[in-house]
Parts: C-alpha cells; sequence; structure tokens
C-alpha cells in the first residue's frame, strides 16, 4: 500500500498530530524542571503541571499521566550516590514527596532558595571530601619521613655535644642529650591467657549448667501437668461410665414398670369382661325362665 499511495501516506503523516511514543524519554533537565513544577504546582492538578511543563519544553508533548508515572518512579528509587546520574532530580522528588505528605505548598522563591542551599551543602561537602583525601597521603608521607629526619639529625647533634657541654655552664650540661628516634619492633610478651580462657570456659559451663536446670525443671513441670491431666480426664471417663450405667439401670426399671402396668390393667380388662359376660349369661338365662312360665 506504500508504494502505491506514498502522495497519500505522506499526507497523512504530516496532517497527524505529535503522540508520545516509547522510546521519547526525560532528560535530567526535563525531568528537573518537572520535579520543580510539582513542588509548586502540585495542588492544581497534574493537568495544569502538564500544561505548564509542555510550555517549558515544547519539544515534547507530555500529559498528566505520563509526568504522574515519572515523579512516582523518581521520589520510589534509591537515591544514588553523590556525583551519580539523576542524583540531584531523585534527591529532590524525595523531598517534595515528603512536602506532599505533610501537605506543605512552596512558593517558587522558596524552591530556588532551597536548592540553592542544597547546592552549595553539596559543593561543600565535595570540597571536604577532596581536602580529606588530599590530607590523607601527605599525612601518611609525613610520619615516614619523620623517622629519617631525626635519625639523621642525632649523629650531628652527639658530635656536637662535647663542645656545647664545654661552652655552656654546669647547669645546662646536665640536661641529657635527645635519643634518636628508634623502630619500636613488636615484642611477645608472657600474658596470662590460660587464667581469661579458664575463667570463661567456667563461666560457659555455669551457664550451660543453668541453661540445662531450665530446662529439666521446665521438663518435669510439662510430664506432672501431663499426669494431672490425664487422671483428670480418667477420673472423668469413670464417672460418665458410672452416670450412664445408672442411667441405664433406671432406664430398665421405668420398662420393667411399665409392663408390669400394662399385665395388670390386661389382667382387670379380663377379669371385668368375665364378670360382664357372667352377668349377661344370667340374666338370658332369667328372661329365658320367664318366658316359659
Amino acid at each position: 500500500m506504500a508504494q502505491r499511495f506514498p502522495e497519500a501516506s505522506a499526507k497523512k503523516r504530516l496532517n497527524t498530530p505529535f503522540v508520545q511514543r516509547r522510546g521519547d524519554g526525560f532528560t535530567e533537565f526535563e525531568a528537573m524542571g518537572m520535579v520543580q513544577l510539582v513542588r509548586t504546582r502540585w495542588r492544581e492538578g497534574w493537568d495544569v503541571i502538564a500544561q505548564l511543563h509542555n510550555d517549558q519544553h515544547p519539544g515534547h508533548s507530555r500529559s498528566g499521566d505520563s509526568l504522574k508515572k515519572k515523579f512516582s518512579r523518581l521520589y520510589r528509587a534509591n537515591v544514588p550516590p553523590r556525583g551519580a546520574k539523576n542524583h540531584s532530580v531523585i534527591l529532590l522528588a524525595h523531598q517534595v514527596h515528603r512536602e506532599m505528605i505533610d501537605g506543605v505548598t512552596i512558593t517558587p522563591e522558596e524552591a530556588a532558595a532551597a536548592e540553592a542551599e542544597v547546592e552549595e551543602d553539596e559543593k561543600q561537602q565535595e570540597q571536604d571530601g577532596a581536602f580529606q583525601t588530599e590530607e590523607a597521603p601527605e599525612s601518611e608521607h609525613s610520619w615516614e619521613e619523620a623517622a629519617p629526619e631525626v635519625a639523621a639529625e642525632s649523629p650531628s647533634m652527639s658530635a656536637s655535644a662535647p663542645a656545647v657541654a664545654s661552652a655552656l655552664p654546669a647547669p645546662v650540661s646536665a640536661v641529657p642529650r635527645p635519643r634518636p628516634a628508634q623502630r619500636p619492633d613488636w615484642k611477645v610478651r608472657d600474658v596470662p591467657v590460660a587464667p581469661a580462657i579458664s575463667t570463661t570456659l567456667e563461666a560457659t559451663d555455669d551457664l550451660l549448667t543453668s541453661v540445662l536446670k531450665v530446662i529439666l525443671t521446665s521438663q518435669q513441670q510439662r510430664d506432672l501437668d501431663r499426669e494431672e491431666d490425664r487422671l483428670r480426664w480418667e477420673e472423668e471417663r469413670k464417672n460418665r461410665k458410672k452416670e450412664m450405667e445408672q442411667w441405664r439401670q433406671e432406664m430398665e426399671r421405668r420398662r420393667a414398670e411399665d409392663r408390669e402396668e400394662r399385665a395388670e390393667s390386661r389382667r382387670r380388662h379380663e377379669e371385668m369382661m368375665q364378670m360382664m359376660m357372667a352377668l349377661v349369661g344370667k340374666n338370658a338365662t332369667g328372661q329365658q325362665r320367664n318366658e316359659e312360665c
């Protein structure tokens, strides 16, 4: 299609508006400007911030969502070491995020003053670090060169000592000569290691013994508690069994009484029926005799 309609595709590309595409990232200068706008205008909304940002950087067309995502990535990132890329931007984003949480709004003048103070502090810290790094080698060399100088001066001082002693008064001659600087050698001294080790071992043994006693005591207590629980459960089981046996005997007794009552009622009913039959028979016999008479 591109080969058939080259003019139409070119016109379409020319007429289409600018759309933010992946890969058109933020430079450190643009990110710093965005964070500064957020610091002073965060209460007005991201759309206003995006409009002001696009006015400051006309080469891009950022949306409020893209600026919000970029600011979120900045204040959530770890602050890199001083001198690394985006150090100032990420540090400022952390400060702005804390201000937003606290509900603080800073004017552009206050923001500029705060940024100037931060830059001065960073420069001062860099100068202090450079001064310390420069002083360290000099101090080391000065220590190394001090001993040879003193050692070199000692022969001349010893050679001029008699002349000075003869020229000076008696009290001055009593002053001892300075000793040449000697390099101290490490000497192995007898250190009472065994008592310290034995004391440490005894303390460790006492600690282990106390810990073992505590463990054994707790184990015995658990065993006693477990035995008491077992005896209590056994007693409760026996009581429940006894209660069930009593309930069963009571039910058997009630059933036996019910059976006896039903048998007695049946016997009485049969006797009554027999008496009724006898009376009916007698009445029938008397009526028959009367009829015959």
